[in-house]
């Protein structure tokens, strides 16, 4: 007899929603059937099951949001009763007062080394061979012996804690698990890596308001939740500096209106300004690889291939798709990418390997016209690039005459620790040569 709880499907999901139960009680259930959707702070994903028998109960009906860690059914033999579940509370039912106290006893890793872990084998070689031996030994010092964790010959493990042990080298069998029925969960898997650590988050004070003031009290969506905690962390644990440019967009639309006629000819889509700008980020990392980088407790690691995310708005939010391997994709298939992952992106339909591990990103708010801006940083990584509205305004040509210009307002926000200002500058010089030489990108 098992029980069935909430996985958590991504590093950042503290709850779910259940959508829709795909089995219904009575119903035989299978290692690797999916049991139900479930709706996290970024997608809604497939659950399946990590035990065979015969579904005899539903805790958690559809539309209900559960903590992780909470039983949501129950699994058991064809002969056995069905035990009395422990009583399930919804999120808002909880006094805060007790998650507090909970949270307090419960270590957090950090997120950036939980990021770290999942781009491991994209580090420099001279990073991640060394980054690599070392985990792997830490790791199977600290489990050996491990028992009672495996049902005919698999081990239970969750799926992120199978992501992140493939990425980190670390066999499963030899780790203990502390979930139900000696199931490895992610932490388990940080625990034997040596990484299970506390980060202490500064918290944010509410002023109070007017006794006058007339308010909508709307609660917090988990995409919500993950943001401010997320940009709290990157605003207060990131040093933040930012380099402005205004950049000649004239050639760089001229060559897309003319390769979008081409394009309509034989039935292509067409390309956008943003696809462009991904294009000519992806060249400038590969001529500035510093900027390509996350910052370590004991080292920068820099990445050897192009996860390029990029900025998708949505009514609960935002989220950043990743293109990866980005340095071998062409301006087209980069462009056929990037609309597919945001249609996905709003559809809420993204797989967490779509939008987990970028090394960069980019963010538009050009077609809302707005000029320029200064964006935070999505850590670990160490720099986003800010893209405003493409204007026109009188500028001053060669021969020194006024003329009207088309100017495109850029901003690098950089991760001191990683990126100075010479490099950033020197990132942004290429950038320049791309937009205005836009033919570049093409060779």
């Amino acid at each position: 007899m098992a029980q069935i709880i909430m996985p958590r499907l991504s590093d950042t999901m503290t709850d779910g929603v259940v959508v829709r139960w795909l089995k219904k009680p009575g119903d035989v259930v299978n290692m690797g059937d999916v049991l139900a959707e479930i709706e996290t702070d970024k997608a809604t994903m497939e659950m399946e099951a990590f035990d065979e028998g015969v579904l005899k109960e539903i805790y958690v009906q559809e539309g209900q949001k559960i903590a992780v860690g909470e039983p949501i059914a129950l699994i058991s033999g064809e002969e056995e009763e069905p035990a009395s579940p422990a009583p399930v509370e919804k999120i808002h039912a909880v006094p805060k007062r007790r998650i507090a106290q909970e949270k307090a006893r419960i270590p957090q890793p950090k997120l950036a080394e939980v990021q770290h872990a999942r781009d491991t084998a994209d580090v420099e070689e001279g990073y991640s061979q060394a980054h690599q031996k070392r985990v792997a030994t830490a790791g199977l010092a600290a489990s050996s012996g491990a028992a009672g964790n495996t049902t005919g010959g698999r081990v239970k493990a969750s799926p992120l804690a199978r992501k992140v042990a493939s990425k980190m080298n670390l066999d499963l069998s030899r780790i203990e698990g502390s979930g139900p029925g000696g199931r490895i969960i992610q932490e388990d898997v940080l625990a034997a890596a040596g990484q299970k650590t506390v980060v202490s988050t500064p918290s944010v004070v509410a002023l109070p308001v007017g006794s006058g003031a007339e308010a909508e009290l709307i609660p917090l969506t988990p995409m919500r939740r993950v943001i401010a905690q997320r940009m709290v962390e990157s605003k207060s644990q990131i040093p933040h500096f930012y380099l402005q440019v205004e950049l000649d967009a004239g050639p760089m639309l001229q060559l897309r209106s003319q390769a979008n006629e081409s394009l309509a000819l034989s039935g292509g889509g067409k390309l956008s300004i943003n696809d462009f700008v991904l294009k000519a980020c992806v060249e400038a990392l590969r001529r500035v690889p510093a900027v390509n980088s996350s910052f370590s407790d004991n080292a920068i690691l820099r990445y050897k291939h192009v996860h390029l995310g990029f900025a998708v708005s949505l009514e609960e939010g935002l989220i950043t798709p990743i293109i990866r391997n980005a340095e071998n994709k062409s301006l087209r298939q980069i462009s056929a990418e990037a609309k597919e992952l945001s249609e996905r992106a709003r559809a809420r339909k993204l797989k967490p390997e779509e939008y987990q591990g970028g090394t960069f990103t980019v963010s538009n708010l050009g077609g809302f016209g707005i000029d320029n801006f200064q964006a935070i940083i999505n850590p670990p990584q160490a720099a986003i690039l800010a893209v405003g509205s493409v204007i026109k305004k009188p500028v001053v040509s060669s021969p020194d005459q006024i003329v009207v210009g088309q100017r495109l307002g850029m901003t690098l926000c950089c991760d001191h620790r990683v990126v100075d200002g010479a490099t950033g500058a020197l990132f942004l010089q290429e950038l320049r040569k791309l937009i205005e030489n836009p033919t570049l990108m093409l060779i």
